[in-house]
């Protein structure tokens, strides 16, 4: 059993941050889901903070033509009532988007962070899906395991720790895919491993004492599944 995903975050199409910078999104976005394709990559999880809704037609429309099997997690910039039109993979009556596959090693876990924090239906959703004895993969906005970083500071999900306390009962590896600090981090505790992919837009420097930006570089995150395990290799452009 083999898959591969492009994990891609944080693209904030035409708003006030990337266009007061002089950055134009679209391009690189555009530019990432080509290579992606010609990589014969199919699978593409979009990281949230997809931008503003006049971009929303753009958007959808590129990753129709460039992938085949297409999963949204939303950011604190996305707005349910605006994604859902072009996305819905929700069962009726739930309003987050929070939703789950498998296959026979795994579980992928999509949660829904754009209020800054897991809502208590979507926890107790969560709890009960990781009641499984498969390894867990899980696909958030936000990251769970805190990082050393003036972002995460400022930014951090509300109530993670909670979040991590749960996931480190899973009696099997987790995999965290995350995005909105706009940086890259690797780390592990305990059963849990964490990426941070850098954003398709603009990146903030980890090690500054303060939000220090680089518009020269963005980014994305091939994810290889196996049997085994899972690696990732992290892809970053200079513009």
């Amino acid at each position: 059993m083999k898959r591969t995903i492009a994990y891609i975050t944080d693209p904030h199409m035409d708003d006030a941050f990337t266009t007061g910078n002089q950055v134009d999104a679209k391009i690189d976005f555009e530019h990432i889901l080509q290579e992606v394709q010609a990589a014969g990559i199919t699978s593409v999880v979009i990281g949230g903070d997809i931008g503003e809704p006049v971009a929303h037609d753009f958007f959808f429309d590129r990753l129709k033509q460039y992938a085949a099997d297409v999963k949204i997690t939303l950011g604190n910039h996305d707005l349910f009532k605006e994604i859902q039109p072009f996305y819905n993979p929700l069962p009726a009556g739930r309003n987050e988007f929070y939703y789950t596959e498998e296959d026979a090693f795994y579980k992928y876990i999509y949660l829904d962070s754009s209020a800054e924090e897991i809502s208590p239906e979507q926890f107790a959703w969560l709890e009960k899906e990781l009641q499984t004895p498969k390894k867990a993969v899980l696909f958030i906005h936000h990251p769970v395991l805190g990082v050393d970083a003036e972002v995460d500071r400022l930014f951090p999900l509300k109530g993670r720790e909670q979040i991590a306390a749960l996931l480190q009962q899973h009696t099997k590896e987790v995999y965290i895919f995350c995005g909105h600090y706009h940086l890259e981090d690797e780390q592990q505790q305990g059963n849990i491993r964490q990426y941070i992919t850098p954003a398709v837009s603009i990146q903030f420097e980890k090690t500054a004492a303060e939000l220090v930006m680089d518009k020269e570089v963005f980014g994305y995150r091939i994810i290889h599944i196996g049997e085994e395990g899972i690696d990732t290799v992290l892809v970053i452009k200079r513009r």
